[in-house]
């Protein structure tokens, strides 16, 4: 059974040391782990999950790299995941890689959603760095965790990813993704 840990109130709310809250997963029957870290954290969506103010004390001294050992030592595979595209504190650092409409307009905040287009190479760059320290620090197991959704694209990175192939993947992802305008855009002269 898998589970995605969208948060961080196991250690924030509940107080559970990494050993104590794998244990509790252990427990429940849980054999793989979608979850964030310090290193990859994750914005609020339509689920809280950034650290509120009041809890930065607290969590200044959560211990991700425990957590993963944990997991590893009872035999629980960890998945690490990142956000590509949605990085609400990123777009508000460079509001010029906001998608524009075809009336010339910046996207805006839709509810709590805000997106980059996947081809904005100065964010990609963002996440490598990103995923470089973290694969370097939790060593993610390699492959995909079971079941793989269908519904999305992902890339899953371990230790023996080197830069080469986080770059290829990430502008292989952004290249596909270009879209040139449809025909009846195009101008004709």
């Amino acid at each position: 059974m898998g589970m995605k840990i969208y948060d961080n109130d196991w250690f924030l709310t509940h107080q559970l040391e990494p050993e104590q809250a794998v244990d509790v997963l252990k427990a429940m029957g849980v054999t793989w782990l979608i979850a964030q870290s310090r290193f990859l954290p994750m914005a609020d969506s339509a689920v809280d999950s950034a650290v509120r103010k009041s809890d930065r004390e607290r969590y200044a001294s959560l211990d991700d790299v425990a957590f993963r050992r944990a997991l590893k030592d009872r035999g629980i595979a960890y998945f690490a995941v990142l956000n590509i595209c949605f990085d609400p504190a990123f777009a508000a650092r460079h509001p010029e890689l906001l998608p524009v409409d075809q009336f010339g307009r910046r996207a805006e905040t839709q509810d709590w959603y805000i997106g980059l287009p996947p081809n904005r190479e100065e964010n990609l760059r963002h996440k490598i760095g990103l995923l470089e320290r973290a694969v370097a620090a939790l060593d993610p197991d390699a492959g995909s965790p079971p079941p793989a959704s269908a519904s999305f694209t992902s890339a899953i990175f371990s230790k023996r990813s080197n830069r080469s192939l986080i770059e290829s993947q990430c502008f292989a992802t952004a290249m596909s993704s270009r879209h040139t305008a449809p025909a009846s855009a195009q101008s004709t002269n």
